[in-house]
């Protein structure tokens, strides 16, 4: 590695700094600190690189590590750890570890394409990971970045690590939790609408011992990523703070509201996409809302939304509905036919007798067909249709009768 290069390649890490924690490390007769992390950058190669390392391995229990929180704007009491035993340790040990005023959230940094000094971020906490990848193994030599807990600054915090929390057994089943997790979880992400953009993860799951307010054990705070192909999408606690991952308490009988931030970095078009909805009750209707537009997604039928931005941070616009009851106009009972659109997506509710079928036909005001489906289930159905903007009839043909009604559509979002 070569540490006299134009741009540096070993880093390490200050939480005090005022502005980039990072600090470039070029001394070659240095002293690397165990469980200090560092960014190592080996440049644009094309091949795999292997670094010889010679010493003694690290036993026994390690020396306490003293971190801080000096609430400083770009560090935020976020400091960067290695692993320093020849073996990957286990974050959820229930032994082993001395953590003090320290979150229990882990942050694992992923390497962007942008170039080779920015990149994104994933997260792992109470069982939960924000991309379905980061868990509670910390592999041998691995950096990760831990916050110190907030409070009155600076804050001082303690780590020790300890041959109990260190693991051996590297098969697959070793990271599953004993228990099968029954918590429902929501995943969902944002990403560029441009080649190169991956997405970055948001996850909301709930859990009996969960609040709606910020929680160092059961809540991750949002480390935000540096590649400018990537936004950042968070949740927003009652308290204000942003979350990249939300665990809150199972209140289904009434709607949970969960309000959204993002923060892009160039004008242009963002896509929000449902990843995951997991072991959510039955019947429970999960919207992605856009204060903006008014419009409110259903994302078990639709779990894609796309919106225009400005570069920056966009607040107070989106949010999720979590409720068991379906948030769009419900028909008076005896009412058989409703139909009505949202820009270019057309919702129809049918209440034809039991077992029955209808047809669904849409034609042009020149009384050319556009579509034709048949419906097969009473209550609300969403389809988006690729029209030209207009005034389209839309009718309804069940075994007795035929319900008829124009409808504007738009095409545009």
């Amino acid at each position: 590695m070569n540490l006299e290069a134009a741009f540096p390649t070993f880093y390490r890490y200050d939480e005090n700094r005022i502005f980039t924690g990072w600090l470039k490390y070029v001394d070659p007769s240095g002293i690397l600190v165990p469980m200090q992390g560092y960014a190592v950058n080996f440049g644009n190669v094309p091949d795999p690189v292997t670094v010889d390392i010679s010493g003694q391995v690290n036993n026994n229990n390690m020396i306490p590590v003293t971190a801080f929180n000096s609430n400083r704007p770009f560090t935020q009491g976020y400091n960067l750890i290695g692993n320093p035993y020849p073996s990957p340790v286990d974050w959820d040990s229930q032994v082993g570890w001395v953590r003090e005023n320290i979150d229990d959230a882990l942050y694992f940094f992923n390497a962007g394409t942008t170039n080779e000094y920015t990149g994104t971020y994933s997260t792992y906490i109470n069982g939960i990971s924000s991309d379905g990848i980061a868990d509670n193994i910390i592999t041998s030599m691995q950096g990760f970045f831990m916050h110190v807990s907030d409070g009155s600054y600076p804050v001082a915090a303690t780590l020790i690590f300890t041959n109990d929390v260190r693991v051996n057994n590297l098969s697959p089943l070793f990271h599953k939790d004993v228990k099968a997790e029954i918590r429902p979880l929501l995943r969902i992400s944002a990403r560029l609408g441009m080649e190169g953009s991956k997405g970055d993860p948001l996850v909301i799951y709930f859990d009996e011992k969960a609040t709606s307010f910020f929680e160092p054990k059961r809540d991750a705070l949002k480390l935000m990523n540096t590649d400018i192909l990537e936004p950042n999408l968070w949740a927003v606690s009652q308290d204000s703070e942003k979350l990249s991952i939300c665990g809150l308490p199972m209140m289904f009988d009434s709607a949970v509201v969960v309000p959204l931030g993002i923060k892009i970095n160039q004008t242009g078009t963002v896509i929000f996409k449902c990843l995951d909805i997991n072991r959510m009750p039955l019947n429970m209707f999960v919207y992605f809302c856009d204060g903006k537009t008014g419009i409110k997604q259903n994302l078990l039928l639709h779990p894609e939304y796309v919106a225009n931005f400005e570069d920056g941070d966009h607040e107070n616009r989106f949010y999720l509905i979590i409720s068991k009851y379906d948030l769009r106009y419900q028909p008076a009972r005896d009412k058989v036919f409703h139909v009505y659109s949202f820009l270019n997506r057309l919702f129809i509710y049918m209440n034809v007798p039991a077992g029955e079928m209808a047809d669904l036909y849409i034609h042009n005001m020149l009384g050319q067909p556009v579509l034709h489906q048949q419906l097969l289930e009473n209550g609300y159905q969403e389809m988006d249709l690729k029209v030209n903007t207009g005034i389209y009839i839309v009718t309804l043909r069940s075994a007795n009768e035929v319900y008829t009604k124009k409808v504007y559509i738009s095409n545009q979002w």
